[in-house]
């Protein structure tokens, strides 16, 4: 079986490029997408075993990507890492459906971090 990619979504290009790169540090393939559409793409070809969305896109913003994934039974293994300038903004509803919310600014080695502990809680 091949290993499920990492899927890293956010349309700052800058924090986009920095944070894959801590997350390549991890034995896993790091996929990057700049919108939902390219991501939507890259989740009809792979699934990932962590998602890592920012909420603050244009249509499909992150949470709409999150409820497509939730939705779909394929990706009932996959965590999903709400990835935030506004953690308060996010509703118990969606925040219930992510595994886990990292606010920004953040650090390349903590979001890793917490990367690596979801994947271990997939794999234990």
């Amino acid at each position: 079986m091949d290993v499920q990619p990492i899927l890293i979504v956010d349309d700052e290009v800058d924090l986009l490029e920095l944070f894959s790169l801590g997350l390549r540090k991890l034995p896993f393939p790091v996929l990057t997408a700049r919108d939902g559409t390219t991501a939507l793409q890259l989740l009809e070809a792979h699934v990932p075993v962590v998602v890592i969305l920012d909420i603050a896109m244009p249509y499909p913003n992150g949470l709409d990507l999150m409820r497509f994934v939730r939705s779909e039974p394929r990706f009932d293994s996959t965590k999903i890492v709400i990835f935030t300038a506004a953690p308060s903004r996010v509703s118990k509803p969606d925040a219930d459906l992510a595994d886990m919310i990292v606010a920004k600014p953040t650090t390349p080695r903590t979001l890793t971090e917490a990367v690596k502990t979801l994947i271990s809680s997939v794999n234990s």
